[in-house]
């Protein structure tokens, strides 16, 4: 029995091809001592192929393309003002999904926007307000025609602001609130005509205040101390019209303590 099983697995780790392409490329330019622009942009391919036709069904090619544009301006010697537009598409394709009922073909894209905010109030004390959006559907992926059939949307609002202070007691503390409220909606067919009706199915909702200190022992050494208690909410809507709505309310509290040394 041994032998066989070796002889099984020695087969599936032999079975599997697989070609990868990356490309990557970026351009920045500085148009002023005030404002400067960066362009990056990137697709990752990766064809995954099974030579044994009991695991064949799964070939499949998986495509990855992200853009994203990265803008700094500096208002004046104390404010800061940046912000990011990043896009991404995911595109994962069976190659046999036309021998199969039920297409296994799917898509994912993303839309994230990023608007950080820094103020200098003097040399050691400084406000950071950090926001982001992030947009994403996904669903079954229709690659003959390159469409789409999306069945799920997320949406999400980030906010984190801070009070830093470089020189406190000869420690770097930073303290602060962050806020994160995600709503999620499905895509389901009508009873009577069969087309899809986009329905909220959950929102999420999340306060978290943050301490983190930063402790200099040397100028190598540093320790990092952050702690962080969090309130999440979490709302289930019915599907059908006919459930109750479902909450859930968790508290918690997390800690991390980090040691980094630079050689």
């Amino acid at each position: 029995p041994d032998v066989f099983r070796n002889e099984i697995d020695r087969k599936t780790r032999d079975d599997r091809d697989e070609l990868r392409f990356i490309f990557s490329s970026g351009f920045r330019h500085r148009f002023s001592d005030y404002f400067r622009l960066t362009l990056r942009g990137n697709a990752y391919l990766f064809h995954q192929i099974y030579l044994r036709s009991g695991r064949s069904a799964n070939n499949n090619w998986n495509r990855i393309y992200q853009l994203a544009a990265d803008f700094a301006h500096i208002i004046s010697p104390a404010i800061e003002h940046k912000y990011q537009l990043k896009i991404l598409a995911n595109y994962t394709a069976f190659d046999f999904d036309h021998l199969f009922a039920q297409l296994r073909s799917y898509v994912f894209r993303k839309l994230i926007y990023t608007d950080s905010l820094s103020i200098k109030l003097n040399n050691d004390l400084s406000i950071v307000n950090i926001y982001q959006y992030q947009k994403e559907d996904n669903g079954t992926f229709f690659k003959d025609d390159f469409a789409q059939q999306v069945t799920r949307e997320l949406a999400s609002h980030f906010v984190n602001v801070a009070v830093q202070h470089r020189r406190f007691l000869g420690l770097g503390v930073s303290a602060g609130m962050s806020f994160l409220l995600r709503n999620e909606w499905s895509f389901f067919p009508a009873p009577m005509t069969g087309e899809l009706v986009r329905r909220k199915v959950r929102t999420f909702h999340s306060i978290s205040p943050r301490l983190t200190v930063v402790y200099p022992a040397s100028q190598r050494l540093m320790l990092f101390l952050n702690y962080s208690p969090t309130r999440n909410r979490n709302t289930t809507f019915p599907r059908n019209g006919k459930a109750t709505i479902s909450e859930t309310v968790q508290f918690f509290s997390s800690g991390t303590i980090n040691l980094q040394y630079m050689f």
